[in-house]
């Protein structure tokens, strides 16, 4: 019997910090989540974070991703450099 349990990735990220409150949001709901930033992932289209769970618990994830998304807590843009001073809608 082996204790060895397997991750895989949920999703990549432009931003280590919104990878971040990925993980917030799914520790936040129960589930073990971490970030992996590896240089493999910045070849793949610009994506720096990528954000894995344990494989048992990956449909779970993907849900509580999508509510997340769908609930607007989750803003994926980078904040342009020049909009510092705009006031952004709540």
């Amino acid at each position: 019997m082996t204790d060895e349990v397997k991750v895989v990735a949920l999703d990549c990220f432009k931003s280590e910090f919104i990878a971040q409150v990925v993980v917030g949001i799914l520790r936040d709901e129960g589930i073990a989540a971490h970030m992996e930033d590896d240089f493999m992932y910045s070849l793949l289209g610009g994506l720096r974070a990528c954000v894995v769970v344990e494989e048992r618990r990956l449909e779970e994830a993907r849900k509580v991703l999508a509510a997340a998304r769908a609930a607007g807590h989750l803003c994926e843009e980078e904040p342009e450099e020049d909009g510092a001073g705009e006031a952004g809608g709540a």
